[in-house]
């Protein structure tokens, strides 16, 4: 069951939205805007993983699991969603 989660998930790419430049790398863009920070970074690509989980789903990636590996992933996803309300609660 954790295999088959496991594998879903490291097929995910993490990929930036743009490429970061000088101009890119503030929040707000070249006029004055606060320097983008690791947590800026970090939210960037988790918009693009999930992003990509919701393209996997959306293409039929549960339609392989049994019902043990369905309840899995449906576990470990929320998990992850359980992990946003620390950042709400900050």
């Amino acid at each position: 069951m954790k295999i088959r989660t496991k594998f879903l998930i490291e097929h995910l790419v993490f990929e930036r939205v743009f490429e970061y430049d000088e101009v890119m790398d503030s929040v707000g863009g070249s006029s004055g805007g606060v320097d983008a920070t690791p947590v800026d970074h970090a939210l960037d690509q988790l918009r693009v993983a999930m992003g990509h989980l919701v393209k996997a789903v959306e293409d039929g990636g549960l339609d392989h699991y049994d019902i043990p590996g369905l309840l899995g992933f449906v576990v470990e996803f929320e998990r992850v969603r359980n992990g946003a309300a620390l950042v709400d609660h900050r």
